[in-house]
């Protein structure tokens, strides 16, 4: 038994995709037997350090009615419980590594990878540099970086119409579109910019494919890829944000039907990411399988994925006859700083 400490909500724009994962993070951890607790992280990061019995709408309550404590209180708090945080946080602050960085300062243990680790997931181009390094295909792509002028004919030189517009750092989807008329590239620009702390915006290739994950994880300190989830948005332009956590027309096929060459690709791109980057818990990793050529290309990575009713990574584990406490087990014994169980 562990005594966690899960961390939900946050500042970032992903606050309440932050709620569902976190309300399932302590289903799964009570049932795997641990000692676990809410730690409501608000959007003005003031912190409700709930109690083991409490569920996270009780932290919810006791942070409206005014009981919360600044980082620092709240840090010592867990510090002096001797308790590992399961970070149940997306986006900004939960996964560029600033969290990492206050619960490494505090002594505490916690889940996932390291700060420098997590803000290389968070960063776009940075993980299509080093995926290529590693020998995965990409789609063609240019970054935009903050400024009055906006390049449109430098960078559809390079990916052509249509293509995708991204914050360069940023998750579910949010701030992303699809764009089909250059008349519509520097709106969806400005856009994305706003969903990114630099303001810098990554414009890429659309590929005519079929969006594939790949979750890893370390198993009896091996890094273990799980089934492949193959993803149909339907009645969606593309995966966007409501096709990931309000459809309930998005179909995920697990494990996903590729061809033995184009899964193995994906397999060994992952792996590769994640000991490259010293990634720790579960990452997730995103292709597309181009239908033409069948080959599979690198999109991003993500070092925090999501636990809510629609995701993906407990789908694969679930597939790969893993159940969540299980799955749970595994990324607390991989956690970074300091190890589970310490004396």
């Amino acid at each position: 038994m562990v005594r966690v400490a899960v961390l939900a909500g946050g500042p970032s724009n992903e606050h309440e995709v932050s709620l569902a994962t976190s309300a399932n993070l302590l289903i799964g951890l009570r049932a795997g037997g641990h000692d676990a607790r809410p730690v409501l992280i608000t959007r003005d990061e003031r912190w409700c350090v709930g109690r083991a019995d409490d569920e996270l709408s009780d932290a919810q309550a006791a942070a409206a009615a005014g009981e919360h404590l600044p980082a620092s209180e709240a840090l010592a708090r867990l510090a002096d419980d001797d308790t590992t945080a399961y970070i149940g946080l997306h986006g900004a602050f939960g996964e560029d590594g600033q969290v990492q960085r206050l619960l490494e300062a505090a002594g505490i243990a916690y889940t996932g990878s390291g700060p420098v680790a997590s803000a290389m997931g968070m960063d776009k181009e940075l993980m299509k540099l080093a995926a290529t390094k590693l020998g995965a295909a990409c789609a063609r792509h240019e970054v935009v970086e903050p400024g009055p002028e906006i390049p449109i004919g430098r960078v559809l030189a390079v990916t052509g119409l249509p293509c995708f517009v991204k914050p360069v750092n940023g998750g579910s989807s949010v701030g992303v579109t699809r764009v089909t008329e250059r008349a519509d590239l520097a709106g969806a620009v400005r856009r994305a910019r706003q969903e990114d702390g630099h303001g810098r915006v990554l414009v890429e290739e659309a590929i005519d494919g079929m969006e594939v994950t790949c979750g890893v994880l370390r198993v009896e300190g091996v890094p273990h890829c799980l089934p492949l989830v193959a993803i149909d948005p339907k009645g969606h332009e593309f995966y966007d944000y409501r096709a990931k956590y309000a459809s309930e027309q998005t179909a995920y096929i697990c494990p996903a039907v590729v061809s033995e060459q184009a899964a193995e690709s994906m397999r060994e791109v992952s792996r590769a990411l994640f000991v490259a980057l010293g990634l720790r818990g579960v990452a997730r990793v995103d292709f597309i399988v181009e239908r033409e050529t069948g080959r599979a290309c690198f999109l991003e990575v993500n070092t925090l994925p999501g636990f809510t009713e629609h995701s993906l990574v407990p789908l694969a584990a679930r597939t790969d006859g893993m159940a969540l406490p299980v799955l749970l087990d595994h990324v607390l014994r991989d956690n970074s700083a300091v190890p589970v169980g310490r004396p």
